[in-house]
């Protein structure tokens, strides 16, 4: 499928959808088997697609498990540059989500595609994320603060 994404020699501009999970004290983030940072599941918006339709596609693809898709929580800016040098501008838009049915506590595997990636997926608490990498890094401490609407956040330069 066509992602909503330009890519030119070095940079691309992309669009992507994650979900914000909540149980209790704790909150879902996941990262790949070649990453170090945990980020919140979800994936590029394929063209024509809509967010939520992106979210709810992307948890059901990864992990099995069926998404209702809530409120718009963050618009995020994000500009980075990861380690082969490729400059990066993403349009994040993160919403809550509420499983249908939960996964495991306090951790699960998935997949990427067609197996091609294996995926962890971890359920956090405030204290145990404070010790760990977190892209955005800003997800780090405003996941654990009580839903105040629509927020903007630009991360990175």
């Amino acid at each position: 499928m066509d992602m909503l994404s330009f890519r030119q020699p070095s940079r691309t501009f992309q669009v992507r959808a994650a979900g914000i999970a909540r149980h209790g004290d704790r909150v879902l983030l996941h990262r790949s088997e070649t990453e170090r940072a945990w980020t919140l599941p979800g994936g590029r918006v394929d063209w024509m697609e809509r967010a939520e339709e992106t979210v709810r596609r992307e948890f059901l693809e990864e992990t099995g498990y069926a998404v209702g898709v809530g409120p718009l929580e963050y618009i995020v800016e994000r500009f980075f540059t990861p380690a082969e040098g490729l400059r990066y501008h993403e349009l994040g838009l993160f919403f809550r989500i509420g499983f249908e049915t939960l996964p495991p506590v306090p951790a699960f595997e998935g997949q990427e595609g067609a197996g091609e990636l294996k995926l962890y997926f971890r359920w956090f608490t405030q204290e145990e994320l404070a010790q760990e990498l977190v892209q955005p890094d800003f997800l780090r401490e405003s996941l654990f603060e009580e839903a105040q609407g629509l927020r903007h956040v630009v991360a990175g330069s």
